[in-house]
C-alpha cells in the first residue's frame, strides 16, 4: 500500500472502545479501491487414514525396519528415511484428492440444499420453457437471494457477538472475503532475477542481505578471544526416549517442511523410533 497510494482512500483513526475491540492500539479504517477476483480451487493429495490399514503397516515396519545407508550428507540420510517410510505408508494407506471449494463460511447445508433444487428447476425450465415454471424458477431464486443473506446477517452477528472470545471466527470471515490464498503469489523477484522454488528464494534474500548490509568497523581495539578447552559430552538417544516423543505429537497440527503428518508418526512410534535413533 505505500508503493500504491492511490488505492487507499476515506482514512480514519478511531479510539478502540467505540469499535468494541479488545486491544490499547487505535484502530485505522479506511477503504481499499480494488476489485478482488475469487480464487481458483486448490486440489491437495492427503492420506485417507479412514480407509487405511494402521496394524498392517506397524506389522510391515516391525518385519522390516526402515535401514539407511550412511552417507556423508545427513541431508541425503534424512531422505533415504524419507522416501522408505513414504513408500511403506502408501502400501497400506490409501491417498485421495480434497479440493478447496471456496465456500464463505455462512453458505451451509440449507443453502446448499436449496442451491441443487435451483439448478434441478432450471434443468426442467430448459427442457420446457413454460410460464408456470419460469415463475418457479423466479421463486427458488430469489428464496436463495433472501437465505444467504439472511445467513449472512446472522454470520455478522454471531461475529460481532463472540469476538472476544473467539477471533477465529473474524479472521475467517476476512478470509472467505478477501478470497487469501497462500498459492496466489509463489514468485519474488529482485534486481531482475525471478525466484520461485524455496532454494532460489532463500537464494535471493541472501544476496538481498548481503548487499544492503556490511562488516562493522575493525578499526577499535577488540579483546583476543579466548579458547574454551573443554569438551562436550557425547549425546545419547535413547529409543523409549524417541518413542515417547513420537506418541506425544499433536496430530491436529500441520505437517512440517518435511511433508510427513503427525498422525502417521505417532502412531508407528515403535516401529519408527529404532531408525530415528
Amino acid at each position: 500500500m505505500c508503493n500504491s497510494p492511490e488505492i487507499v482512500g476515506d482514512v480514519s483513526v478511531l479510539h478502540p472502545e467505540t469499535c468494541g475491540f479488545p486491544t490499547d492500539h487505535y484502530i485505522v479504517e479506511f477503504d481499499v479501491k480494488l476489485k478482488f477476483k475469487r480464487a481458483k480451487p486448490i486440489k491437495r493429495r492427503v492420506f485417507d487414514y479412514g480407509k487405511g490399514n494402521f496394524d498392517e503397516l506397524r506389522n510391515f515396519l516391525t518385519r522390516y525396519p526402515i535401514n539407511v545407508t550412511p552417507t556423508d550428507s545427513i541431508n541425503d540420510d534424512w531422505e533415504q528415511w524419507k522416501d522408505t517410510f513414504l513408500t511403506t505408508v502408501r502400501r497400506y494407506i490409501p491417498m485421495r484428492t480434497v479440493k478447496d471449494k471456496n465456500s464463505p463460511p455462512w453458505i451451509d447445508k440449507e443453502v446448499r440444499q436449496l442451491i441443487r433444487k435451483k439448478y434441478k428447476v432450471l434443468k426442467q425450465y430448459r427442457r420446457n420453457k413454460s410460464a408456470d415454471r419460469k415463475r418457479k424458477l423466479r421463486s427458488v431464486t430469489q428464496q436463495i437471494k433472501y437465505l444467504i443473506r439472511s445467513k449472512h446477517r446472522g454470520y455478522l452477528a454471531k461475529i460481532e457477538s463472540s469476538f472476544c472470545d473467539n477471533p477465529n471466527l473474524f479472521w475467517s470471515y476476512h478470509k472467505s472475503i478477501l478470497h487469501h490464498r497462500t498459492g496466489q503469489s509463489n514468485e519474488i523477484t529482485y534486481n531482475g532475477f525471478t525466484a520461485k522454488t524455496a532454494k532460489e528464494k532463500a537464494d535471493l534474500f541472501n544476496t538481498y542481505f548481503s548487499s544492503v548490509f556490511r562488516p562493522s568497523s575493525t578499526t577499535c581495539n577488540q579483546t583476543p578471544r579466548t579458547e574454551s578447552k573443554e569438551n562436550i559430552s557425547e549425546i545419547t538417544i535413547d529409543v523409549d526416549e524417541v518413542a515417547q516423543f513420537l506418541r506425544a505429537l499433536d496430530t491436529s497440527k500441520a505437517c512440517g517442511p518435511d511433508g510427513i503428518p503427525a498422525r502417521l508418526l505417532q502412531t508407528t512410534p515403535n516401529c519408527t523410533s529404532p531408525s530415528h535413533q
